[in-house]
């Protein structure tokens, strides 16, 4: 079972960083584009 672990880990570990580096990338961007409308919209007023 030991032996099994560091595979184990590296299998969930490899996705969960990729789908958090996503999430990660996916509300920066979400916030910029939010920025950019809300400044737009101040400006138009």
């Amino acid at each position: 079972m030991p032996a099994f672990q560091p595979v184990l880990l590296d299998a969930i570990g490899g996705p969960v960083i990729l789908i958090g580096t996503f999430l990660l990338l996916a509300v920066a961007v979400t916030g910029v584009v939010l920025l950019v409308v809300f400044l737009n919209k101040r400006k138009k007023k």
